[in-house]
């Protein structure tokens, strides 16, 4: 059980307890004289100067329940007790925690401020903190958008840290409003925590969020154990220690554009004066400009209120992501270094190859980050060099470059020019390479989640920081080589995720790029891992549109998205016949898709064809090695027949097809031929990948690596397997 769920678990066994004796409804503000029952909110620093969350409920019935949350995934600490008014505030008494009696009873004396604010007497350690702060709820609520906050201070921990860490906002939410906490994990996971702060258990969010050019992107996959059928992604901006959401993809978090979420540190070192003694020095303050004006030199306010200045936050803001994305801050004084390395023999190329280690810091934005290497070659130029070699970034992250850099060993421009190629750090053969040996082919999806996390346990208890493998330290490793290479100026290559990072390091260091090429560039905000089979299903819905407003392709092929989700169910219940091979709805969807490869001018006809049964005229269009035969006994039927069928269908050495036949009910076939009739789809003649190879039999040079790769790509064990599978898809 997660961590998280734990401490969930816990509030939803307490809370509710005490629930009967909560207010109903949004507490409002309490003057003193009136009843300070309510929900209280306080953000202390604890005695190890952590920062955590608190929250304080003064019940009707004189019931206390106090639930201190350092909000890491641990259980929260909570104490119960009773209250009682008292002339200058409350004083609550704590008997027990979550386990049961307290050895001895804590007495807290509150004072409250004209507003209803909470607070211990200076020097009181009862709660064991450094003093507590206790504000109304709902005056938290009216000052959302300008709470107390040490801008500096927040600004600080991210600098130092990076994004990761707590952040607290305020949403309405059903009849009232939430308490809303966002915990970005080092791990890189991510949480959204909803509380009514009613008594009921809070609504918990699960996700995962990565740092895109310092803006936070989180794409929440679950909500309170329940799967998102599409995952909700959410952008945030960075505002001077505040997290502005600015997008949201899906109207399940709409509510959030535009919100600020506070960093927890931030809030809990606001200056905060709750009475200035006479004779007493005032304050000083940051000046609230600091938050619309980065780079503003600071000025010392002097303050005589209950509150001092606080952040000056707009409630909607108009906010875009920066053109040119600012480098990531470096907290650790280092110099790179570069060695030359003999070059391990799967580099091996014709020609002059030098092969090189660069040693940089794994995490600069963390003081006392190890060491780590990242590994290059460089293949000397076939002639004279010209002074700007071309570096090349291959694509995802676990990727091997060893394919790219063969086919970059024969391509045309290292005639004329050195080409270096990057093994990305934690890839290829830099070390540390983050693999994973604990994966098992053929798992199912529980398997291969467990092992995944066993592999990224293990990693970190080996000493690896994962936020040290994000995108700003990959393009800083890049400006880092260029410096102790003294190149001036690369022409830059990037395939796939390799020209995101191309991308950014031409933003960041401009003067460093000549040319910049990118091949199938992805969005520097793209999560692939999630966006893959969506982007299958979008190509799809794309070719359904493009037929249904074509007033011919309509007519034949009506209906096709409605047909392709109804077929799928169909065939997995009725599989098609062993016999004809297309096998069961999802097996057909991948062949379906598969054909988007070639344009997807087939995907209408296809999708009608196996929705009405017509194995003849899918198997012209998709024919399935070892398949396409009609089964002796009866016909089998496609999903627009309304039947589902209950017997099996005859088996494998059955005869081919001679024609294609219309069903509206069971068929029984007595006489069948011995050829199925395989007309072309289009009057074109067929078209086969040998017809664009020079020597397809015997592939040399770039054309060898092309179809290395290709073979690497598709999981296809030999050369032979790969020629066999090509010469299929002739069209």
């Amino acid at each position: 059980m997660r961590r998280s769920q734990l401490r969930l678990l816990l509030l939803a066994v307490v809370i509710p307890l005490l629930a009967s004796a909560f207010l109903v409804g949004a507490p409002s503000l309490f003057a003193q004289g009136e009843t300070s029952a309510g929900v209280y909110k306080g953000w202390p620093v604890g005695a190890d100067g952590r920062s955590f969350d608190s929250t304080l409920y003064l019940n009707a019935d004189g019931s206390v329940l106090l639930v201190d949350d350092v909000l890491d995934g641990t259980a929260p600490d909570v104490r119960t007790g009773f209250w009682a008014p008292a002339a200058a505030g409350v004083v609550m008494t704590l008997t027990n925690d979550a386990t049961g009696p307290l050895a001895q009873p804590l007495a807290v004396n509150l004072s409250a401020t004209a507003e209803g604010t909470l607070f211990t007497a200076p020097g009181d350690t009862t709660l064991g903190e450094r003093g507590r702060r206790f504000t109304p709820f709902a005056q938290i609520v009216a000052e959302r958008n300008a709470l107390p906050f040490s801008t500096d201070l927040a600004v600080a921990t991210i600098a130092s840290g990076g994004p990761a860490g707590t952040y607290k906002a305020v949403l309405p939410g059903g009849a009232g409003w939430q308490d809303v906490t966002l915990t970005l994990f080092p791990d890189f996971r991510a949480t959204l925590e909803r509380d009514a702060l009613d008594g009921r258990a809070p609504s918990l969010s699960y996700g995962a969020w990565q740092d895109v050019a310092g803006q936070p992107a989180v794409t929440i996959t679950e909500i309170d154990g329940n799967a998102y059928t599409t995952p909700v992604v959410l952008t945030l901006a960075p505002e001077n220690g505040v997290l502005r959401m600015l997008t949201s993809t899906d109207n399940r978090a709409a509510e959030l554009v535009g919100v600020p979420f506070y960093r927890l540190e931030g809030l809990a070192n606001a200056v905060v004066v709750t009475g200035i003694e006479t004779g007493a020095p005032a304050p000083t303050v940051v000046d609230p400009g600091m938050v619309t004006a980065p780079g503003a030199p600071l000025t010392e306010t002097t303050l005589a209120t209950d509150v001092v200045a606080a952040p000056v936050i707009t409630e909607f803001i108009t906010a875009t992501v920066p053109a040119q994305p600012a480098p990531a801050v470096v907290a650790v004084d280092y110099q790179p270094a570069f060695e030359a390395v003999p070059c391990p023999v799967d580099v091996q190329v014709d020609g002059v190859v030098t092969c090189g280690f660069l040693t940089v810091p794994e995490n600069r934005t963390r003081a006392g980050s190890r060491s780590i290497r990242v590994f290059a070659v460089t293949m000397a130029s076939l002639e004279e060099a010209l002074p700007d070699p071309v570096l090349v970034l291959a694509g995802a992250p676990g990727e091997s470059p060893l394919q790219v850099q063969r086919w970059f060993a024969t391509a045309p421009i290292r005639e004329t020019r050195n080409v270096i190629v990057v093994h990305p750090r934690g890839a290829g053969l830099s070390e540390p390479a983050l693999t994973c040996p604990e994966l098992a082919d053929g798992a199912d999806q529980q398997a291969l989640a467990q092992s995944l996390a066993n592999c990224y346990n293990r990693l970190v208890q080996e000493g690896v920081d994962p936020s040290g493998y994000a995108v700003d330290q990959m393009v800083a490793d890049i400006a880092d080589l260029l410096s102790v290479l003294e190149i001036e100026q690369v022409n830059l290559v990037g395939n796939d995720f390799g020209a995101m990072v191309a991308r950014l390091v031409a933003d960041r260091y401009p003067e460093r790029v000549r040319t910049l090429v990118l091949e199938s560039p992805r969005p520097v905000d793209a999560n692939a891992a999630l966006e893959a089979a969506r982007n299958q299903y979008d190509a799809l819905r794309k070719v359904f549109a493009d037929c249904a407003a074509d007033e011919e392709c309509a007519a034949a092929y009506p209906d096709l998205e409605p047909r392709l989700i109804r077929l799928v169910e169909w065939y997995n219940v009725n599989p098609s016949p062993e016999s004809i091979g297309f096998g069961d709805g999802d097996a057909i969807l991948a062949q379906t898709i598969l054909r988007l490869v070639d344009g997807g001018g087939e995907v209408p006809a296809l999708v009608t064809a196996l929705y009405e049964g017509d194995f003849g005229t899918a198997c012209r269009i998709a024919p399935v090695a070892g398949g396409c035969l009609l089964p002796a006994g009866e016909l089998p039927l496609g999903p627009a027949s309304g039947y589902t069928l209950t017997v099996p269908l005859i088996a494998n050495d059955a005869a081919p097809l001679t024609e294609t036949m219309t069903v509206t009910d069971s068929v029984t076939v007595t006489d069948v031929g011995t050829a199925i009739d395989t007309p072309t789809v289009s009057e074109q003649s067929p078209q086969s990948w040998r017809d664009y190879f020079e020597n397809p039999d015997d592939p040399q040079g770039a054309e060898a690596a092309m179809l290395d790769r290709l073979q690497e790509q598709l999981g296809i064990a030999t050369r032979a397997e790969l020629i066999a599978f090509l010469d299929d898809l002739t069209v």
